[in-house]
């Protein structure tokens, strides 16, 4: 695995280029060089002892993927945190990799004098003290990625409430990255009690393959942090004093009545000024046009149209786009040319949203269309 190793480390050092050079970084551009750089140790340590199994090299290896989950742990909160700062507490995610470190490190240089051939049963054959920690440390990053799991969730169903385009904000490449570290690390508890309990003759091969999957989506997770193009933030808008601003609308929750104008108002908005089309329409820029609060915004829609704003504005999308499709005047341009000046913003998020609302892609609704026309 040496080749692939050193092709990795020449991917990460392009990819810690970018992240460096890129202008106006934030505290998740830098966790995520930490996590390339982090990841990059972990390739030179299996190099490193894959040539040569001695008491450095394996304390190196050991701490560097043990330590590994907690920055990327962090970098996943902190894109889905509000204030997109590292909180306190989240420090205490780290407790288990403080005292593996601390341990090893106290085992390996204080309290034994370890010669090459116990280094090397230690790290072929770990004593049961060991299993406890590598064994205890999967459990704890299964428990830590399942509870993260349901935080992203709970945002990816908040961004709906404050933006009509979620594709490029829903963090759905960290959700897959969770899911298959969450595999990883189960595959890897399960190989390794199969093997303790002889279920399992040669553990180098399923440990090969793990080895190689983790690689390859910790290459996903980088590559796709760069991509990433903006963060969500629910902040609602700051109001200058002097702004005029309908005091009635100031309170966190509006009375039924103003809620029925306010909704009226905001449909009244979609249906002749038709802002749908903007595909960077957000919640914010709906409640600047009446001098409402983001909160009231969201509030009033989720409860007088019983859908997010997110489903809101793609209902008027998929019905300005479906007028387009049938008219003939239309057919020289493309499904894709149409969903854009409907507000879409792609042509996977237009057949994605069409397909929820419709039932069929915007193709297969347009030729439906045209098959029920020469019948009649």
């Amino acid at each position: 695995m040496p080749i692939v190793n050193i092709v990795g480390l020449t991917l990460l050092a392009i990819f810690l280029l970018f992240i460096v050079s890129k202008k106006g970084k934030n505290v998740s551009d830098l966790l995520l060089a930490i996590v390339a750089l982090l990841f990059a140790c972990y390739l030179i340590s299996d190099i490193w002892i894959q040539k040569d199994v001695s008491i450095w090299s394996f304390a190196f290896q050991s701490i560097v993927s043990f330590i590994l989950f907690f920055p990327f742990l962090l970098y996943a909160l902190i894109l889905i945190d509000p204030s997109h700062r590292i909180r306190n507490v989240w420090w205490w995610f780290a407790s288990f990799d403080v005292v593996f470190t601390l341990f090893i490190l106290t085992d390996l240089f204080v309290f034994n004098d370890y010669n090459t051939v116990d280094i090397e049963r230690l790290y072929l054959d770990p004593p049961l003290r060991y299993h406890f920690f590598y064994k205890g440390h999967m459990i704890y990053n299964i428990i830590l990625i399942f509870w993260y799991l349901k935080r992203l969730k709970k945002y990816q169903l908040k961004i709906k409430d404050y933006y009509s385009n979620i594709e490029e904000i829903n963090l759905q490449w960290v959700r897959y990255f969770s899911w298959a570290y969450f595999t990883i690390n189960l595959v890897s508890l399960t190989t390794f009690l199969a093997y303790n309990f002889g279920l399992i003759k040669n553990i180098e091969i399923p440990f090969f393959a793990i080895n190689v999957a983790f690689v390859i989506w910790l290459f996903y997770l980088i590559y796709s942090g760069i991509k990433q193009y903006s963060l969500a933030n629910f902040s609602e808008p700051n109001e200058k004093k002097g702004e005029n601003v309908k005091k009635k609308y100031q309170t966190s929750s509006l009375s039924e009545n103003e809620m029925d104008n306010l909704f009226n108002s905001i449909r009244q908005l979609f249906e002749e000024e038709q802002v749908f089309h903007d595909p960077e329409l957000k919640v914010q820029s709906i409640a600047k046009r009446f001098g409402v609060t983001t909160h009231n915004i969201s509030q009033t829609i989720n409860l007088k149209a019983n859908k997010p704003f997110y489903d809101f504005v793609n209902q008027f999308r998929v019905e300005e786009l479906k007028k387009q499709l049938i008219n003939p005047e239309m057919k020289k341009y493309t499904i894709l040319a149409l969903g854009l000046e409907s507000g879409f913003n792609s042509k996977a998020s237009l057949n994605r949203v069409f397909k929820q609302h419709v039932g069929q892609t915007p193709k297969e609704y347009q030729v439906a269309f045209s098959s029920s026309k020469i019948q009649d």
